[in-house]
């Protein structure tokens, strides 16, 4: 009755282990798609904003080529070439586009007002007053409405900001953009951040500038029409000039539409360079709502899970002992097939579905963070794979039905070669792995099943030993008639009262670390049955310095549980 009883549970809790995994897993596939598809929209937004500014930069450079193609550009010429490009109506971000005049004295000033002046333009006059040793002041803006009337004449070299941008601009004669400022054109009402993108104009001999193109910006006209509403409603898009600060914010549409259920995983941070100028741009947004499949599916496993679990379970505790001892004996066959078969059997797809994604000659080329997608689906594949073993091994072990494959081995090559391929972890972990005195001894092994023992004691002292200074050594010893390894490190003491109960199935040390890194609770139990299969045996002694583990196989195997394929 105790066994059927323990039976009982067992079953129940890899019933609901393999649920939970499931849902967890599955869990995390939905969660990470959502994810990618944000920062792939994200990314999206970004592109589609550096691509606008690219079309500016080319109705700018198509500016320039009038100067180069008239004598004397006037101002109707001026005016007619803007409208001829349609990019005010097109584009309603831009307020206009302008010719800023080079002038270096105070009589090409004075020059300049007059010439100005009998082109009818009977106010012009550069401002804002004050003799300066430079000046760029607007001569030509289109369209000619009343914010653009109250910039012409305007010396963007007065300003401090603008002026940095002219500097610049001379200096690399290529497309600049001025930093955060406040528009001439501005009125007092719905005040928004501006900027000027700058281009320079030479003379016909490319030598002497001559003045400069200027377009101008409203931040918010012209982010609103490219991000569009709908993404503005779930996402909060915040765009930096130069620096993350508070201060340098050009654009943020919390001061619209403010979304209050912000993640930390759901941020986006990516920058453009453009105009000698650094622009960053800061998205945050929550999870979406879940779709009605993903619901449905998410509702549906740990139902399904559970209720094939209480089903086997009420199934199996109504056979009487007799009928139970077969029945025991038939379901564990069924369960090593169904592990086996229906549980492996649908990771196969997926792990070639990934194989094919990760392919890029099949189905294309997967950005970093599909990629990264992928690989974690792969990670988790790995990790049921690997668990659905354990759960085969330590079935046929109970069942007494491991096969070992003995092979005569050099114990000092055979443990040389597992601390070897340790060795890449524990330098990225920072941790000491060594082994001393280990004999040049033949002995009668199973040489996988051995390593698999060695590696599941050096793995867990992995998550065990400091961070910083974590030490594990192996050792070894001739007995004579049976030899002895010793696996220690420095990690966390093992309470003595739990050094027996560490080798029983399903068993955890309680330490917080324990619950930090997890685990089935069955590698040590394979590691002991492994072990009795060889005729040895297992032990752990631990203190306040070092905590080992022991085992003991004789050297020469007679007979033995394990069949002897050699």
């Amino acid at each position: 009755m105790e066994r059927t009883t323990y039976s009982a549970i067992g079953l129940f809790t890899i019933g609901i282990i393999i649920t939970i995994a499931t849902w967890f897993t599955i869990f995390d596939i939905i969660e990470d798609s959502y994810l990618a598809s944000f920062q792939d929209e994200s990314q999206s937004k970004i592109n589609k904003i550096e691509s606008r500014l690219q079309i500016y930069n080319g109705i700018l450079l198509g500016s320039v080529g009038l100067f180069a193609a008239s004598e004397e550009v006037t101002n109707n010429e001026w005016n007619t070439f803007i409208s001829s490009t349609r990019v005010i109506d097109t584009f309603p971000g831009i307020q206009g586009i302008g010719f800023n005049k080079y002038i270096i004295s105070e009589s090409e000033k004075a020059e300049l007002v007059n010439t100005m002046r009998d082109y009818g333009m009977e106010d012009f006059e550069v401002k804002p007053p004050g003799e300066r040793s430079e000046y760029f002041p607007v001569v030509y803006l289109f369209p000619d409405n009343e914010a653009n009337k109250r910039a012409i004449g305007y010396d963007i070299n007065s300003e401090p900001i603008r002026s940095e941008a002219i500097t610049k601009l001379k200096t690399s004669q290529e497309l600049t953009i001025t930093g955060k400022i406040i528009l001439v054109q501005e009125s007092g009402q719905n005040i928004q951040n501006g900027f000027l993108m700058l281009l320079p104009v030479f003379d016909k001999s490319g030598d002497k500038l001559i003045g400069l193109i200027s377009a101008v910006f409203r931040m918010n006209d012209l982010m609103e029409p490219i991000i569009e509403n709908e993404f503005i409603e779930k996402n909060n898009i915040r765009l930096y000039d130069s620096e993350e600060i508070p201060d340098n914010i050009l654009y943020d549409s919390n001061e619209f539409v403010e979304v209050t259920n912000i993640q930390e995983e759901y941020l986006f941070r990516d920058s453009i360079n453009f105009g000698n100028r650094e622009w960053i741009f800061v998205i945050q947004s929550g999870p979406p709502e879940l779709t009605d499949s993903d619901r449905n599916v998410l509702i549906a496993i740990p139902l399904v899970g559970l209720g094939i679990t209480i089903m086997g379970l009420v199934a199996f505790l109504n056979f009487n002992k007799t009928v139970v001892a077969k029945q025991i004996q038939k379901r564990r066959d069924e369960f090593d097939s169904m592990i086996s078969h229906e549980l492996k059997t649908p990771l196969v797809p997926i792990i070639g579905y990934c194989d094919m994604l990760l392919s890029p000659d099949l189905l294309g080329k997967l950005n970093h963070d599909q990629l990264e997608a992928v690989k974690k689906i792969l990670s988790n594949t790995d990790h049921m794979k690997s668990l659905i073993q354990t759960i085969l091994d330590i079935q046929k072990i109970d069942l007494d039905k491991l096969k070992l494959d003995f092979s005569i081995v050099d114990l000092r090559e055979f443990i040389s070669e597992i601390i070897h391929s340790h060795q890449s972890i524990m330098v990225e972990k920072n941790i000491q792995l060594t082994m001393n005195s280990i004999p040049s001894l033949n002995v009668r092994i199973d040489k996988e099943r051995i390593k698999e023992v060695i590696t599941n004691i050096i793995q867990n002292a992995v998550d065990f030993v400091p961070k910083n200074n974590g030490t594990i050594n192996v050792e070894g010893q001739d007995l004579g008639n049976k030899f002895r390894i010793t696996i220690s490190n420095n990690g966390k003491q093992i309470p003595h009262d739990q050094l027996q109960q560490i080798f029983k199935k399903f068993h955890q040390v309680d330490t917080g670390e324990t619950r930090v890194h997890g685990g089935s609770g069955l590698g040590l139990a394979i590691c002991k049955g492994i072990l009795e299969l060889h005729g040895g045996k297992i032990w752990a002694e631990s203190n306040s310095k070092e905590t080992s583990f022991i085992f003991e196989i004789p050297s020469k195997i007679n007979s033995g549980k394990g069949e002897d394929k050699s």
